[in-house]
């Protein structure tokens, strides 16, 4: 399980699990561009 909470809001932001795979599938697409602003893809 990875945990991330937004930092801008600190302790008092939620945190937000992600399982595994999608954590795995969150960050290869991150690497791949997928969520690039402003490029083509």
């Amino acid at each position: 399980m990875t945990a991330v909470r937004d930092s801008k809001l600190g302790q008092m932001s939620p945190v937000l699990p992600f399982a595994p795979a999608s954590w795995s599938t969150f960050l290869a697409e991150l690497k791949n561009g997928t969520f690039d602003v402003g490029r083509p893809g």
